[in-house]
């Protein structure tokens, strides 16, 4: 009564405390909804607060781009400029419509920012627009003076402020939020700790009243657990499988080996129906076996399962099986259940298999397999060996092997037994056999003892293989190596050589006898010999045929220790005795000899074809430079053609009045004709002068007088010099010996001197400009010299009273792309010193005593056999 009243105490007590934790609990829960979605509405306020931030970047960063695009459109007129200006206007809609979407409740009024932002974003975009147009319409100047009115930084500063007062607004409702967010979780907090505290309690009371209940409960099944442990441990100790079940096949126990078998835990087996683990299947026709519970239940006797079952684990793992079940009875009752006992028979069935497959192999195989007892009779016979000796096995089984043994041989076999008793390894060896048909063939023995049950030999087996092709193929093979025209040599896993042909002996002065037997590294260079062996070892990790040592220089050593270059190629084979390496060696002396020879021959070709490409690079160079002066000549040029063809037009319409008169004046009328033809003439020649120098054919050099060639080079020039109001002064000496060289390119020289001198004065200040007397002259002058040696020569100098140059940079005058002129190139002087060079002369400039420049240039006179034979004219 008192254990009952107690029970019933317990379990209002247990009801109580269960009630108080589940209040606790929803207590608890609330609160960390209220939390949650408090935190919600911080991190939805910080996500605002950090998109807005971005948007306003984003909207400042594209006004930037937009406003720098707009510049450099302005600075240079190029479209290529407004590409960030045109992608800026493209971003700027959406980041302003993000910006209102943000800032705009779901419902209520827009922000007041927001509208006074679209509005000066719009200025902006139109104040940027407006100078943009007004550059392409108007220029630069007035589109500048748009820009440096100041509005468009007034508008942009109005910008920057109400954007910066958006992000203190935002930042200052979140930070609000979050405060809100802080004190709640503190709540949160204290009531969480303090319900956590009272179901700690509730739990310890409730843990202290269920551990009563149990240890009662435990000591009801002590006496219970401890038989059904005895009987465990039985059953566990059987190395079979073991599984019983009740009367409707529940498996009620199964031991570990069972369980293995199974690939289930106990949890998976136990409570399951039989069927539902212990699938079973023939092994050939995979058709499901019945179970044997199902047979014991209705037979009510041991039954056993048929051959080839196969046991599917959970896993799917196959295990063949051999199994028997029997019913489990009461004394003198009725069956109670069953109990099924199996085992693994893998290793059984893989003897079996192993067996066939040896038997398989033996009668298949292309080897002669046969076995014979101590006394010499054969007792098997494979078809191997029916193939190779022709005998058949009825033919050759119990009778004695010498049938095979030619006539005057020794069997082996007798003595090789004995070696075997005394316990040597007998290695596989080489005999010779005699088939059926009376033929003699070259076998390879491979010889194992037959042994009973107690470990004693009662015969042998042999396998035979025919090696006499292969034999026949190393005589083929010895004689190909032979006939070769390359040093041959054939070398083992070892490296050791084991085949040399005579030219092997030529090129290392061994004899055969000497390198056969030696390691192949003896004929390398001591100092090599070492890695030339990890060579070897690599080569056999990965054999193909190719060449050794690509990309290295390869050296042999002949036996006197002098050292050559070589070519090896190895090539690997495979025998009975194991991998050959077959390697092939060229002295390749006279090649290399030849080879450096080809190389020199192919570097001179390449420096003479450089210096040509070069030559007529600077060629081409100075054709672009005649035409650039020819372009800067244009209008004076046109003038100096205009000019004749004016007296021509004139001189025609005169001509027309004398003949048209009511007498014509012929005489008048031929004069005028005389006059047209002289015109003509002078508008051919300035032409003529033009195409020769800018004509592009190489141009032969020639005796030459420099006087001509500089006349020639004025006459292009006069005109740009009378258009600029500069006036030439030439002072050419009389008798000057001929020259040796380009007219074309001499001329060029002249007229880029005379070009430059002219703009030097043109570009002079006004104020004491020009000479002595204030004049704005250009002198050319021509005199006699004398080169290195006293060698006769001509000085031709060009002096102007421009503003000269400064000392620093009157060395760099003459350097490719050095120029003091605003538009120039400096390409004009670095021409016309490489044509000096080539003609043997040299270039040089100095300042006047008073303002300007003198440049002038040198060139030897022509040699005795390169002056124009007597009664020709110079070029």
């Amino acid at each position: 009564m008192y254990r009952k009243a107690s029970r019933s105490t317990a379990r209002r007590l247990n009801t109580v405390m269960l009630g108080g934790a589940l209040a606790i609990l929803l207590a608890m829960a609330g609160l960390a909804y209220r939390e949650w979605r408090q935190y919600s509405a911080a991190r939805a306020v910080g996500f605002r607060t950090l998109a807005v931030q971005r948007s306003v970047e984003s909207l400042l960063s594209a006004l930037l781009d937009a406003e720098t695009g707009q510049r450099g459109f302005l600075l240079t007129g190029k479209d290529l400029y407004l590409e960030p200006y045109n992608r800026a206007i493209q971003m700027v809609p959406p980041e302003l419509a993000s910006l209102h979407r943000l800032l705009t409740p779901v419902e209520g009024e827009p922000d007041g920012n927001i509208a006074r932002l679209s509005g000066l974003v719009d200025q902006k975009l139109t104040e940027l627009r407006q100078t943009i147009d007004v550059r392409r319409i108007q220029g630069v100047t007035p589109a500048m003076e748009v820009v440096l009115s100041d509005r468009g930084k007034r508008i942009m500063d109005e910008i920057r402020g109400i954007c910066s007062a958006i992000q203190r607004q935002v930042e200052s409702e979140r930070s609000e939020v979050q405060t809100q967010a802080l004190t709640a979780n503190r709540g949160a907090l204290l009531v969480t700790t303090i319900g956590s505290l009272l179901l700690v309690f509730l739990l310890v009371a409730g843990y202290i009243a269920i551990n009563r209940a149990i240890l009662g409960r435990e000591a009801a099944l002590a006496d219970a657990h401890t038989a059904r442990d005895a009987l465990k441990t039985t059953i566990a100790s059987i190395g079979d499988a073991v599984i019983s079940t009740d009367l409707e096949g529940h498996i009620v126990f199964a031991n570990k080996v069972a369980l293995s078998l199974l690939r289930a835990p106990e949890t998976e087996v136990v409570g399951k129906h039989l069927d539902d683990v212990f699938r079973i299947v023939n092994e050939f026709t995979r058709e499901k076996v019945e179970s044997p519970v199902t047979k014991v239940l209705r037979e009510g006797a041991v039954v056993g399962v048929a051959n080839h079952t196969i046991l599917i684990g959970q896993d799917g793992t196959e295990t063949p099986i051999d199994d028997s079940g029997a019913p489990i009875r009461s004394e003198g009752g009725p069956i109670q259940g069953t109990v099924l006992v199996f085992r693994d028979i893998t290793e059984r069935r893989r003897a079996e298999a192993t067996g066939r497959l040896l038997a398989s192999i033996v009668e298949s195989s292309a080897d002669g397999i046969y076995s014979k007892d101590l006394n010499g009779v054969v007792t098997s016979w494979n078809k191997g060996a029916e193939r190779i000796f022709g005998y058949s096995a009825e033919e050759m089984i119990g009778h004695p092997i010498s049938a095979i043994i030619p006539s005057g041989v020794v069997d082996e076999s007798l003595s090789i037994m004995d070696r075997i008793k005394k316990g040597e390894r007998i290695e596989q060896y080489e005999a010779t056999r005699r088939t059926k048909s009376g033929k003699l063939i070259c076998v390879s023995i491979t010889w194992s003892p037959i042994q009973d049950a107690l470990g004693r030999i009662v015969g042998g087996s042999k396998i035979v293989r025919d090696i006499t092709a292969h034999r026949q193929a190393e005589e083929r093979f010895h004689l190909a190596v032979e006939a070769a025209p390359n040093g041959m040599v054939v070398t083992d896993q070892e490296g050791k050589i084991i085949l040399a042909n005579s030219e092997m002996e030529r090129l290392f002065g061994y004899s055969r006898e000497e390198m056969i037997g030696q390691p192949v590294e003896f004929l390398a260079p001591r100092q090599l010999s070492g890695e030339h062996a990890q060579y070897r070892k690599s080569f056999y990790a990965n054999p193909q045929a190719r060449p050794m040592g690509e990309g290295r220089d390869l050296r042999a050593r002949r036996k006197d220790g002098s050292e050559f270059p070589v070519e090896i190629a190895l090539n690997p084979i495979d025998t009975s005795y194991g991998r050959w390496v077959l390697s092939a060696v060229v002295d390749i002396t006279e090649r290399q000899r030849m080879e450096h020879e080809r190389l020199e021959l192919l570097a001179k070709e390449r420096t003479l074809a450089s210096e040509r490409a070069l030559r007529e690079t600077e060629a081409e160079l100075a054709r672009i430079a005649r035409a650039l002066t020819v372009g800067e000549l244009a209008v004076s040029i046109a003038h100096e053609v205009n000019q004749p063809l004016a007296g021509v037009v004139t001189n025609a319409e005169a001509g027309l009045r004398w003949l048209g008169g009511e007498s014509p004046n012929v005489h008048e009328a031929q004069a005028s004709l005389a006059l047209i033809v002289r015109d003509g003439n002078r508008a051919s020649d300035v032409i003529r002068r033009i195409r020769e120098f800018l004509k592009k054919d190489h141009h032969e050099t020639a005796s030459l007088d420099i006087n001509e060639a500089i006349q020639e080079a004025v006459a292009l020039a006069r005109a740009e010099l009378t258009k600029r109001e500069v006036a030439l002064r030439v002072d050419l000496s009389p008798e000057l010996p001929l020259v040796q060289g380009d007219r074309i390119q001499l001329q060029q020289v002249i007229l880029n001197l005379m070009m430059n001198g002219l703009e030097a004065i043109a570009s002079a200040p006004l104020a004491g400009q020009g000479g002595k007397d204030g004049s704005r002259e250009l002198l050319v002058t021509s005199q006699k010299s004398a080169g290195p040696g006293g060698q006769p020569g001509v000085l031709v100098a060009v002096r102007d009273c421009g503003a000269g140059i400064k000392p620093q940079d009157m060395q760099r005058m003459f350097d490719a792309f050095f120029t003091t002129k605003p538009k120039g190139m400096g390409m004009g002087l670095s021409i016309s010193r490489s044509i000096m060079e080539a003609h043997g002369g040299r270039i040089w400039a100095e300042a006047n005593d008073g303002p300007g420049l003198t440049v002038q240039f040198s060139l030897p006179a022509a040699s005795e056999n390169q002056r124009p034979a007597a009664g020709s004219s110079p070029t």
